[in-house]
């Protein structure tokens, strides 16, 4: 009696790791992010062709999870924004959200033309969303359709209020590529 009780309880244990362990198996654990195998999380790199005002704007762009749908997202810019008189400017910073099979990203950045320490202006606000679409697991595309311009004491809230001036013409479309890890 005793010895079928501990075959019964072995059967079980083995027949319960079996169900559990068949749906994943080590290379699936190895390729998912947070679940599923292709996620926007981690390290891009690529930006905008589109237009020859647009040739020289590449970027590092760097994607981490934050909670269930949402992660945080920094830009950082290969170009300087001194020629055009903005001798201090921020990366872009901001969210991407799921919405409905892609993602919907909002950035910020700061930008000043004044480089003194302490600043003697306030910067400017620049502000930009985009729809974002995985191609495939390696080649994400971004749209951005809005790009505007707050004053830092006007009041005014990015994505919620109108800009206090525009920015560059949308849309603007860019291409990136993962970082490869092999």
């Amino acid at each position: 009696m005793k010895m079928k009780f501990i075959h019964l309880f072995l059967l079980i244990i083995i027949t319960a790791t079996l169900i559990i362990a068949t749906p994943y198996s080590a290379k699936d654990i190895s390729t998912q992010g947070f679940g599923n195998e292709c996620t926007p999380a981690g390290t891009w790199w690529g930006g905008s062709d589109n237009l020859p005002v647009h040739k020289g704007h590449k970027y590092l762009m760097t994607i981490i999870p934050s909670r269930a749908g949402r992660f945080s997202i920094l830009f950082n810019g290969a170009y300087s924004m001194n020629d055009i008189g903005f001798p201090v400017d921020t990366q872009w910073s901001g969210e991407l959200v799921k919405k409905r099979g892609s993602y919907k990203l909002f950035l910020i950045r700061l930008v000043n033309t004044d480089a003194s320490f302490p600043a003697q202006e306030f910067p400017l606000i620049q502000a930009v969303t985009a729809d974002m679409e995985l191609i495939d697991c390696d080649t994400i595309s971004v749209v951005f359709d809005f790009f505007g311009i707050y004053f830092w004491d006007s009041g005014s809230v990015p994505f919620i209020d109108p800009p206090d001036a525009p920015g560059p013409p949308t849309p603007i479309y860019e291409i990136y590529k993962r970082m490869p890890t092999e």
